[in-house]
C-alpha cells in the first residue's frame, strides 16, 4: 500500500496510525511529524512568501474571487509516486488542493488506465473527507 496525504492533519493521523511508512508524498504545508516534512511534496501554494496576515487575506480573496485555486498539485509527481489512496478533502478550498483539481488528475488515470509508473495499470483510490 501506497498512501498520498493531501491534506497535513490527514498526514498527522496517519503517522499517529503507524502508517508513516507507507506514506509516499505529503503536501508543502506537512511538517509533523518530523519524518512527514523530508517527504515529495505534492503541492504549492500560488501566494508568493512574505505576506503579512493582511496581504494574504487580500491575496486569498483575490484569487479565490478570480474562481482559480490557492494551491496546484504536481500531478507529474503524483503519477510517479503511484499512490494506492489518496487521502483529502472536499470541504474548504483555501484549506487544500481543490476537489476539481485532484478528480481530474484521478479521471485522466482512469482514462490512460496507465498514467501510474508502475508496470501494472491502475489508478488511485481516493478517500474524502466531505459535508454531509
Amino acid at each position: 500500500m501506497r498512501i498520498a496525504s493531501l491534506v497535513p492533519s490527514a498526514t498527522e493521523m496517519l503517522f499517529a496510525l503507524g502508517l508513516g511508512d507507507i506514506v509516499v508524498g505529503v503536501t508543502h504545508e506537512c511538517d509533523y511529524p518530523p519524518a512527514a516534512a523530508q517527504l515529495p511534496h505534492l503541492t504549492a501554494t500560488v501566494l508568493p512568501d512574505g505576506l503579512d496576515a493582511g496581504q494574504i487575506d487580500a491575496a486569498v480573496k483575490e484569487v479565490i474571487g478570480e474562481g482559480r485555486a490557492l494551491y496546484t498539485l504536481d500531478e507529474e509527481r503524483l503519477r510517479e509516486l503511484a499512490p494506492d489512496l489518496i487521502v483529502t478533502q472536499a470541504v474548504c478550498e483555501v484549506c487544500a488542493v481543490p476537489t476539481r483539481t485532484w478528480s481530474r488528475w484521478r479521471r485522466g488515470c482512469r482514462a490512460s488506465r496507465g498514467c501510474c509508473s508502475r508496470t501494472r495499470a491502475r489508478w488511485a483510490r481516493c478517500w474524502t473527507t466531505s459535508p454531509g
